[in-house]
């Protein structure tokens, strides 16, 4: 039966009640700050010598995923210290060799992005402690 995979009213009307907020900011000034979002935190991280995992003019404006070395980096040990959670390891599943880590930052919410600048100013501290 549907009725076990059906979601409770009070997770509709907090959906619906998002989307009425999306739409009533706007979709494409959203859809700006997200790519703007994106592109800031790529540039930040590629300042620091982060390779992303994605080619140029590939990345996605909301998930960074990035290599790294450190197995508390990629395990989000060293973030979380630091009061931010991350998605440890990214597996391609592609062959990738043993020792293989990568870290991702989902850039998500629309609090991140009615205010891009703040937000890539508080993770850029939290990136300069940790990396």
């Amino acid at each position: 039966h549907a009725y076990h995979a059906t979601m409770p009213t009070d997770a509709l009307r907090a959906f619906r009640d998002t989307m009425a907020e999306t739409r009533d900011y706007g979709f494409e000034r959203l859809k700006e700050a997200q790519w703007r979002l994106g592109t800031e935190v790529r540039a930040m991280l590629a300042a620091k010598s982060v390779r992303s995992v994605a080619a140029d003019g590939f990345g996605a404006p909301g998930v960074v995923v990035c290599y790294t070395d450190d197995p508390d980096i990629q395990n989000g040990k060293k973030f979380a210290a630091e009061g931010v959670q991350i998605a440890a390891g990214v597996p391609l599943q592609v062959g990738e060799p043993e020792g293989f880590r990568t870290f991702r930052f989902g850039l998500f919410g629309l609090d991140k992005l009615y205010d891009v600048e703040g937000t890539v100013a508080r993770l850029k501290r939290v990136v300069d402690a940790v990396i």
